[in-house]
């Protein structure tokens, strides 16, 4: 198989697992396409349970439980292995079980979720040499894949829980934004304003600040016939993004079975949002444009010029107008998607919301999880509103369910959140697990001699994976 067929069978996984929005479905579909596509003859996705062990997840085919020596050494050293021949394996060879079972090939990857080791995918044969090395870059490509779909089908079963609660409490279809500091009640003012609208949202604001709700609200507030789409435009790779927007037509690449509609099509007469939309490569930029002065699109390999009515809305946490002036975003892109914009504030803008919203979430986490906390006491509260909350919204709606799950009482109290406070010079603040994060890898960093791939070895995760969070912490 040739590198470009290659690249086309993953981009036809990639349409296939991102599709689905169960996380042990994400799992089971996966492992049937790995051993299919490897030939192997049974395979297994195993994720990591507690204290680093492997839990048996899903398998595809007959016979026994896969190797628990090749399992603990993924989950050792986060590296794959490859094995031609157990037999002659120096680290293999004297295992009972698979010798018995009569397995002479064996391929297995790390897999990673959100850059943390999080299980591997496990595949063998009784056929000497079946796997090769192009076999093993293959299960990696796969593997990165896999991981985003995970992330995402456990972000949309996070997202349907949030959702039956949403319902329960404000109603079937009801979507509310919580807030009565005038920066929010701005906000809301214009997101009514512009419901009605066709033209293109921007949306800013850090991250965690409520983007895609704002979103969601200004789609059920503008009755649209069409639903609503959301599309990441980081979560996935930059040369599978195309296709997922735009789709494709049938037999455009190897693994094009069928036509595709894209996003775009998908959101007929609703909207796409496009978060994170400073992510978007500089091809798919010129392609978005042109959508948006005549609303006209070619589906990949596809001549026929199709034209449908869907809203963009985008939205990001980073200046795009510096972007343009960098050459990294195109200015006449950033000039039509932000005809209308909306400029969330951080929460630490808006410190009179954190009463209601720490109430709200109380009450939301309560129900979901199951306990009798009716509130919080004046003190816990005092601390909330001291703290500066970089994260934002989300941050704070993750302080609040752990403070309810560990609560013994009715009310939250200020020792239920102080695991998560550090006194500072500036007074008291949570410390977030980002920020325990950077501490850690710089201790790490420092103990190396800065050496990154060392690094990167203890830390568990890829040397890109560490040169990408350096880059994004500014180290």
């Amino acid at each position: 198989m040739s590198q470009s067929s290659k690249l086309q069978v993953l981009a036809e996984i990639s349409r296939r697992v991102n599709s689905i929005r169960s996380f042990r479905e994400v799992l089971i579909e996966s492992l049937k396409l790995s051993v299919e596509a490897l030939r192997a003859e049974r395979g297994a996705v195993i994720l990591r349970g507690e204290g680093g062990r492997g839990e048996y997840k899903v398998g595809f085919g007959s016979g026994e439980n896969p190797s628990l020596n090749v399992i603990n050494r993924v989950l050792t050293t986060a590296s794959p292995i490859l094995t031609h021949d157990v037999r002659t394996d120096g680290e293999l060879s004297d295992s009972r079980s698979l010798l018995v079972r009569g397995i002479r090939s064996i391929l297995a990857v790390p897999l990673f979720v959100k850059e943390k080791l999080t299980g591997l995918i496990y595949l063998e044969s009784g056929t000497k040499n079946l796997f090769v090395g192009e076999d093993l870059e293959f299960l990696k490509a796969f593997a990165n894949i896999i991981g985003v779909a995970l992330e995402n089908a456990e972000y949309f079963e996070d997202l349907e829980r949030e959702n039956r609660d949403l319902k329960a409490r404000l109603g079937e279809g009801d979507i509310k934004i919580i807030g009565r500091s005038p920066l929010i009640k701005r906000a809301v003012e214009l997101a009514d304003l512009y419901a009605s609208s066709r033209a293109p949202i921007l949306l800013t604001g850090p991250s965690g600040s409520g983007k895609e709700l704002l979103a969601r609200y200004i789609h059920k507030r503008g009755n649209y016939a069409g639903k609503f789409v959301p599309q990441n435009c980081g979560a996935i790779p930059s040369d599978l993004l195309e296709s997922e927007l735009f789709g494709y037509k049938r037999g455009a690449f190897t693994g094009a079975t069928a036509d595709k509609k894209g996003l775009i099509e998908e959101a007929k007469e609703g909207v796409l949002f496009l978060d994170e939309i400073g992510e978007l490569p500089l091809p798919l930029q010129v392609k978005l444009l042109r959508f948006l002065q005549d609303g006209e699109f070619r589906r990949i390999g596809d001549n026929r010029v199709r034209k449908v009515r869907t809203r963009i809305i985008a939205a990001t946490n980073r200046d795009l107008e510096k972007m343009v002036k960098e050459g990294k975003f195109r200015e006449d892109l950033y000039f039509r998607i932000s005809v209308l914009r909306i400029d969330l504030p951080a929460l630490a803008d808006r410190k009179e919301d954190i009463p209601i919203l720490t109430n709200y979430l109380i009450r939301k986490f309560s129900r979901s999880e199951n306990k009798r906390v009716q509130g919080i006491e004046k003190e816990a509260l005092d601390r909330l509103i001291e703290y500066d909350w970089p994260g934002n919204i989300r941050q704070l709606e993750n302080v609040i369910l752990r403070a309810v799950i560990s609560a013994r009482g009715e009310y939250i109290k200020a020792e239920d959140i102080s695991f998560f406070l550090e006194v500072g010079s500036g007074g008291r603040r949570l410390k977030t697990l980002e920020d325990m994060e950077k501490e850690y890898v710089r201790e790490v960093l420092k103990m190396v001699g800065g050496n990154k791939t060392k690094a990167a070895e203890i830390l568990g995760i890829t040397t890109r994976g560490l040169q990408y969070k350096l880059k994004r912490w500014g180290f």
